[in-house]
């Protein structure tokens, strides 16, 4: 009896440790896909930029797409549980970016100071600082303005957070009653499809995520949020159908 009770409380602190490294794996692998989707979207723009990709002029592009986006959850997103307009949402997190990128940072007050006529530059060191920053004017706004976007689209993909949940609760009802009847039938086991089919199950929330954040175009949400969220409910109905009779 001792040992059996020693084996279940080992099995228990196995199983919380799996579940908080399980969380914090997934939270950190969030993180630096966030970074990476905006460090991606900033460098497209800028090679856009320079190789003459966009047919508008400077950052010209990048506020084209803001505007863009910004559209789309206008006119297609009204309703959020968070009884609040999603455009009002998106607004504030894009003027939250505004004036952390622009007006905290100093920026502003050192575009004025650089852009300063030139007969109040008085050191070598200053017309230099001036010249660079004009040169890097049209790209350090266009950084601005992608940032802006990212953060309305991190904005659009949390509101779209409770249709995955809704859609993947949905899948795993329906396999699991799946499993059910294979268990009571005697059907075989499906090891390996549960195992390749939960390998891939990271990748359908990070690769459609990535590619909507970091996208030099505009790209409506639906575009890509519902087709990821039918994948998301289809490989959470194959899991816990395929999922392994007895514990």
């Amino acid at each position: 009896m001792a040992s059996r009770g020693a084996s279940s409380a080992a099995y228990d602190t196995r199983m919380r440790a799996g579940l908080i490294g399980g969380a914090l794996s997934l939270a950190v692998s969030g993180a630096v896909l966030l970074l990476l989707a905006l460090v991606s979207s900033i460098a497209i723009e800028w090679l856009g930029m320079a190789l003459g990709w966009w047919t508008e002029p400077g950052s010209a592009h990048a506020a084209r797409v803001l505007e863009t986006e910004i559209g789309y959850v206008d006119a297609d997103f009204r309703h959020s549980i968070a009884n609040v307009a999603p455009i009002e949402l998106a607004l504030s997190a894009a003027n939250a970016t505004y004036e952390l990128l622009v007006e905290t940072s100093g920026l502003r007050a050192l575009e004025r100071e650089l852009v300063s006529p030139e007969g109040a530059r008085e050191t070598r060191a200053a017309a230099f600082a001036t010249d660079a920053y004009r040169g890097a004017r049209d790209y350090l706004h266009a950084a601005v303005y992608v940032t802006q976007l990212f953060a309305v689209r991190c904005t659009i993909v949390l509101l779209s957070l409770p249709l995955f949940v809704l859609v993947a609760f949905c899948g795993s009802t329906d396999g699991l009653v799946q499993r059910e009847l294979r268990k009571k039938g005697g059907g075989r086991e499906y090891g390996l499809v549960y195992h390749k089919v939960k390998s891939w199950f990271r990748l359908s929330l990070f690769v459609p995520a990535f590619v909507y954040l970091a996208s030099p175009f505009a790209i409506h949400p639906n575009t890509v949020l519902l087709p990821a969220a039918i994948v998301v409910g289809l490989l959470s109905f194959l899991v816990t159908a395929t999922f392994k009779k007895y514990l």
